[in-house]
């Protein structure tokens, strides 16, 4: 299986670990599940920039550059992390009008799980349900695995 994090897991399992301990267990089961079976756990540079970012609302610039980086290298130390690249422009003319949800910013991660053929995203944000019925959309402790 092909599972597409989106940021809220990313954020889960670093940023918001000690804050949120029942999120940062179904993310840390899931990616142990997902190691047991086999599934392929992508994230896209969307979500590494959305989880960068994280520490700039609450932090000065230094010390939230230092720890947004700190989140980064957590992430990318997860077995099995597959990185997509940013969608190409025609990739997201292409795709955009296919993906109609109310946050417009997520509309990449969709875009990037559909290109990449993943078998869903898997995230918190309920918005993504509104592509349903393009991609699976599970939260981390439905996740079929």
């Amino acid at each position: 299986m092909k599972l597409y994090l989106d940021t809220t897991i990313l954020a889960a399992l670093t940023y918001f670990k000690d804050k949120d301990i029942k999120r940062y267990a179904e993310c840390k089961r899931l990616i142990e599940k997902s190691k047991e079976k086999e599934s392929t756990l992508v994230i896209s540079f969307y979500s590494i920039h959305e989880l960068f970012l994280m520490p700039f609302d609450y932090m000065d610039k230094k010390t939230a550059r230092k720890i947004g980086l700190a989140l980064i290298k957590e992430i990318l130390d997860i077995d099995g992390i597959e990185l997509t690249e940013l969608l190409s422009r025609e990739k997201r003319i292409l795709h955009q009008d296919e993906f109609s949800m109310s946050d417009r910013t997520d509309i990449p991660h969709a875009i990037s799980a559909y290109v990449e053929n993943c078998d869903c995203i898997v995230t918190y944000d309920s918005h993504f349900n509104q592509i349903s019925n393009k991609i699976n959309v599970f939260k981390p402790n439905e996740v079929p695995v």
